[in-house]
């Protein structure tokens, strides 16, 4: 089952086009929430032509309810991704 609370992912650009992580309530307590982040982050940023300058990550409650370090998220997929501004 699939729970659509936990994460979301966005990514907008001018044309309004969006990006979504959903994960499942197994990943959530396997607790596999960052690595699908970083994940997710790299497979958006493969596709597109032209790299964004600013990065969206939104996390919902629960994340925070999962431990899940928002700091440590930025600073990770900023050292992946050193031209992309990443904001919460």
């Amino acid at each position: 089952q699939t729970c659509a609370l936990p994460i979301c992912i966005m990514e907008k650009d001018y044309r309004g086009n969006n990006a979504y992580l959903i994960l499942t309530e197994s990943e959530v307590s396997m607790g596999e929430i960052e690595s699908n982040i970083y994940e997710s982050v790299d497979k958006i940023l493969s596709r597109r032509k032209v790299r964004p300058k600013v990065f969206f990550v939104i996390f919902t409650c629960v994340i925070f309810l999962a431990g899940v370090d928002q700091e440590v998220v930025i600073q990770e997929l900023t050292k992946r991704h050193p031209d992309v501004t990443f904001q919460v």
